[in-house]
C-alpha cells in the first residue's frame, strides 16, 4: 500500500514529519495482559528509552553490583548491565528481557490497532494504522539493538506475538547499526568518484567518517573518533534562552565540520558534498522547529542547510554543497532494497524510516 506518511515539498522531494513518531503513541489499551499491565494508559516514550532503561538500572543498582556514582551516563549504564548479563548476572537478565517483552508489546499494539488505540491517536486516521498492519519486516538499528542486548530485546519481542497468538512482525537485526546512518548517508553522495566527508549529528554523539566512491559506488567507509554532543538541552526553538543556545550549539557544528575537513584534506581531497544526518525531522533543508534538541537551529534561521553551506563556503574558502537528511531516513536508505518494511533507530527514543523514501 501507499506510505501513508511520506510527504512530498514543492520540490517534488519526500520527507516525513512528527506524524509518523511512534513516541507519541498512547498504550490506552494493552493488546495482551500479564506481561507488564503498569504500561497502560502511558505514551511510548514513558516506557521505553536508554533514559528509562537507565533508571531501571539505578533502582535495582544493588542487586546488580552497578556503580552508579560519579557521572556515569544512561549508556554507561546500559553498557554494564549488558556485561553482567553476559556473566550470568540474574537482575540484569531480567531487566533487559522487561524492556524486550516492553518493545513486544508496543509493536503488537501497532499491528492489531485496536479501537482504543486508534482513538487516542488523533492525528492517525485509518490509513495511518493499516499501513502498521500491512508491513512485513521491521529493521531494528542503533545502540540498543546491537550484539547481546538486540539479541535478548528480539528474542522477548518475538515471544510477546506468540503469546498473544499473532504473527509478528519479522523483526531483523543489523550488526554495523552504530553506523548505519553513515552509510545510509553515504548513499546520498552525487558525485561518482572522489573522497566525502558525511556526519551523523546524534542526540549523544557526533559521527564523523570520510567516505571514498569509485565508478559511483561507495569502496570504502573510515570512521573517525566521535565528538560529543553539546548544547542538547530540551529547549524548542520558540522558548526563552533557545536562542543563545542555538548560537552556541551552531558554533560548535560549524566548528565541528570545518576543522574535520580541513584535518582531512592534509592527506585527501575532499569533495564538495557534505552529508549530514542529524536527530530532527528535515524538509529541504529546513528543521521542524517545534522540537528540543537541534530544533532550536531553526531560530537562528529558516533554511539551516542553506545557512551552514554558505557559512562553511566562506570558511573553507571554497563552494560547498550541505545536504541534511532526517538521521532515522538516513538510517533506513541503507536498506533500500528491502520491501514492505520500516526501519526503527532504537536508542534516546525511537526513531522512524522508511526504505521506500526518495529525500
Amino acid at each position: 500500500m501507499k506510505n501513508p506518511f511520506i510527504k512530498t515539498s514543492d520540490n517534488n522531494s519526500e520527507y516525513i514529519d512528527s506524524t509518523c513518531s511512534i513516541n507519541r503513541l498512547t498504550l490506552a489499551r494493552l493488546p495482551i495482559y500479564g506481561i507488564d499491565d503498569e504500561m497502560e494508559g502511558k505514551t511510548v516514550s514513558q516506557v521505553f528509552s536508554t533514559h528509562i532503561i537507565a533508571e531501571e538500572i539505578k533502582k535495582r543498582a544493588g542487586e546488580l553490583g552497578v556503580d552508579i556514582g560519579g557521572s556515569r551516563t544512561d549508556g554507561a549504564l546500559v553498557s554494564a548491565a549488558v556485561k553482567y548479563a553476559i556473566d550470568g548476572n540474574a537482575a540484569a537478565i531480567d531487566i533487559i528481557r522487561k524492556f524486550g517483552r516492553r518493545l513486544g508489546i508496543i509493536f503488537l499494539t501497532l499491528k492489531l490497532g485496536m479501537p482504543e488505540n486508534r482513538a487516542a491517536r488523533e492525528d492517525w486516521d485509518d490509513e495511518c494504522w493499516e499501513y502498521w498492519q500491512s508491513l512485513k519486516r521491521v529493521i531494528l538499528v542503533g545502540g540498543l539493538t546491537s550484539g547481546v542486548l538486540g539479541s535478548i530485546l528480539k528474542a522477548e519481542a518475538l515471544s510477546v506475538f506468540k503469546r498473544a497468538n499473532v504473527e509478528p512482525y519479522d523483526f531483523v537485526l543489523f550488526d554495523n547499526a552504530t553506523y548505519v546512518g553513515i552509510m545510509g548517508g553515504a548513499s546520498q553522495i552525487k558525485a561518482q568518484d572522489g573522497a566525502f566527508a558525511v556526519f551523523d549529528f546524534g542526540q549523544t554523539n557526533l559521527k564523523r567518517s570520510i567516505v571514498k566512491k569509485r565508478g559511483g559506488e561507495v569502496v570504502e567507509i573510515k570512521m573517525l573518533d566521535s565528538l560529543p554532543s553539546k548544547y542538547m538541552t530540551p529547549k524548542k526553538a520558540c522558548e526563552v534562552g533557545a536562542s543563545e543556545e542555538a548560537r552556541k550549539l551552531n558554533l560548535y557544528l560549524r566548528s565541528c565540520i570545518f576543522k574535520t575537513i580541513t584535518a582531512l584534506e592534509n592527506t585527501e581531497s575532499i569533495g564538495d558534498e557534505i552529508i549530514i544526518s542529524i536527530a530532527n525531522y528535515v524538509c529541504n533543508g529546513r528543521l521542524q522547529g517545534d522540537r528540543a534538541g537541534y530544533a532550536k537551529l531553526s531560530s537562528i534561521i529558516d533554511n539551516y542547510s542553506e545557512y551552514l553551506e554558505n557559512e562553511l563556503s566562506g570558511m573553507l574558502r571554497r563552494s560547498v554543497k550541505i545536504r541534511l537528511l532526517h538521521d532515522s531516513t538516513a538510517a533506513a536508505l541503507y536498506f533500500k532494497d528491502y520491501k514492505d518494511s520500516v526501519c526503527i533507530t532504537v536508542g534516546t527514543a525511537f526513531g522512524v524510516g522508511f526504505p521506500e523514501i526518495n529525500p
